[in-house]
């Protein structure tokens, strides 16, 4: 029998993946959905222009373009996530 932390911890761990995939999305396309208010959908656009997100954005792309030794070495230093989760 699966024990409902096993599932519990699929669940989240899949839903995760899909919101983050969805937000990304919605970021790049930039078509309000229908299942998003009009008060929300504006802060997602506020966030998504400001000079905090886009800062974080330029360093997160500048990081996973690095190589470790140099160039030339290997694609990147960077894991792409946590190391602790």
């Amino acid at each position: 029998m699966i024990h409902d932390d096993l599932i519990r911890a699929a669940y989240d761990t899949l839903t995760g993946t899909r919101y983050t995939a969805l937000r990304h999305k919605l970021k790049k396309n930039r078509v309000q959905p229908n299942f998003i208010t009009d008060e929300a959908w504006r802060r997602y656009l506020e966030y998504w222009e400001s000079e905090e997100f886009l800062a974080r954005s330029k360093q997160a792309s500048m990081n996973r373009n690095t190589e470790a030794e140099g160039l030339g070495t290997r694609p990147s230093k960077h894991g792409g996530g946590s190391m602790f989760s």
